[in-house]
């Protein structure tokens, strides 16, 4: 099923040269967490994710296009 709120998605993501480590950091620390406390680490992402979901309604709502605003 696909879900009709406007999700946060990666692929515009940039990330800027000094923070490439500081990701990678974090991305293997919840790898870790995932091997070491799988259920802890499923409830925080989830959580996250869950907060998450009122921001990126309101970042889209935003940053429409207002009705018959000129697209050109």
């Amino acid at each position: 099923a696909v879900s009709a709120l406007p999700t946060f998605a990666g692929k515009r993501v940039k990330l800027p040269v000094g923070t490439v480590l500081p990701v990678l950091a974090g991305g293997s620390l919840l790898i870790a967490g995932a091997f070491v406390q799988p259920w802890l680490t499923y409830v925080v992402l989830a959580g996250v994710y869950v907060v998450s979901l009122p921001l990126s309604v309101l970042r889209f709502y935003r940053t429409r296009p207002a009705p018959g605003a000129d697209t050109d």
